[in-house]
């Protein structure tokens, strides 16, 4: 009966040792699920995060795209007020050269510097002058 004693008590030590590693491991269990349960919510945490995110990129990207487009637009009519005011310059200078040719030929006819009807020198010219536009003015379309 000794032996059976014996045997008794080591199968009950390892009974033991067993619910004690069943206990364990139970434990362990319990702190990997709570660790997949935060690792989930972590996840699903980061991936509504990454949709807004994604959400929101784009929206700036349409931001942006109107903004460029309205940046085109902007300068178009930059360069059309521009070309219209080097043009308006360049008329300007040719009527200044016109009017001092006229001046000039005023003063040699009359050989007084001024003409003899009492004007300041100025005669009329009838001709017009005419800027020349490239693009769609000059092809007639507004």
């Amino acid at each position: 009966m000794l032996h059976a004693g014996r045997s008794y008590d080591q199968l009950r030590k390892k009974y033991n040792k067993l619910i004690g590693d069943h206990e364990g491991l139970r434990d362990d269990l319990d702190d990997l699920e709570d660790v997949n349960d935060f690792l989930t919510s972590r996840y699903t945490h980061c991936f509504g995060d990454r949709h807004e995110l994604e959400a929101e990129n784009e929206g700036l990207r349409d931001s942006l795209r109107k903004y460029e487009q309205q940046a085109l637009k902007d300068g178009e009519q930059i360069a059309t007020f521009l070309l219209h005011e080097r043009a308006r310059e360049i008329k300007i200078k040719r009527l200044e050269r016109q009017n001092e040719e006229l001046s000039r030929g005023q003063t040699q006819s009359s050989g007084k510097g001024r003409s003899e009807s009492g004007g300041s020198g100025m005669g009329t010219d009838e001709t017009e002058d005419k800027v020349v536009f490239s693009g769609r003015r000059a092809r007639g379309r507004k």
